[in-house]
């Protein structure tokens, strides 16, 4: 991947940062606790070839404003301002068996959960809410955000085997995972071969951590 960064200006009614740059060695997203990410993270390690780089998550705003400087400081304080005026709660998301599903690419496809209606119905809102206040991280090669955990990696002829396979394993087996969502996370690295590192958390109730 060629390391880019793109100079924006963000509005300032919706944000007090000027002149940031975007880069996909940030994102805004939600971590998956390690409480509950056992099953996940197994297939993950065996399949995901970003799995040493990037945590179990789901995306919200990806790429993201570039980690120099105050620029986390201030948007992490802009995201709990909104949250506490949102009064916003907790989203809880149920994974199971039903939920494996996959992205066609052009050389390849990406195994997947994506969440049930009601929890992706939620998940789009904060989006929007979060997308509201970064106007310049609205990704217009995306019409409609698509909430999903990535699972690995997959050649296009074998990807459905493999979803019915795990489909099949985690019904057998009553593997679930119930994840109470309550926080987002403001994540970077250094380059493309360093891992993600969580600088800012969020909560729901605007605290930030």
């Amino acid at each position: 991947m060629v390391d880019t960064e793109v100079a924006f200006t963000t509005s300032e009614e919706n944000c007090s940062i000027n002149s940031s740059k975007v880069s996909p060695k940030s994102a805004l997203c939600l971590i998956l606790p390690s409480e509950v990410a056992t099953e996940i993270q197994a297939i993950r390690a065996l399949h995901d070839k970003q799995f040493y780089r990037w945590p179990p998550h789901i995306n919200l705003l990806y790429p993201f404003y570039s980690d120099t400087d105050n620029v986390f400081d201030e948007c992490a304080k802009n995201v709990a301002k909104r949250f506490a005026s949102s009064q916003l709660q907790p989203i809880t998301i149920h994974l199971d068996h039903s939920c494996f599903d996959f992205f066609n690419h052009k050389n390849s496809c990406t195994l997947l959960l994506k969440p049930t209606q009601e929890a992706k119905n939620k998940l789009k809102k904060l989006h929007k809410d979060l997308e509201d206040l970064f106007p310049d991280l609205c990704d217009k090669r995306f019409p409609e955000y698509q909430p999903h955990l990535s699972l690995g990696q997959f050649d296009s002829t074998r990807v459905k085997e493999f979803a019915q396979q795990f489909a099949t394993e985690w019904e057998s087996k009553a593997i679930t995972v119930d994840w109470n969502i309550d926080r987002v996370c403001l994540i970077s690295r250094a380059d493309f071969n360093d891992s993600f590192h969580v600088r800012k958390t969020i909560l729901f109730d605007g605290t930030v951590l």
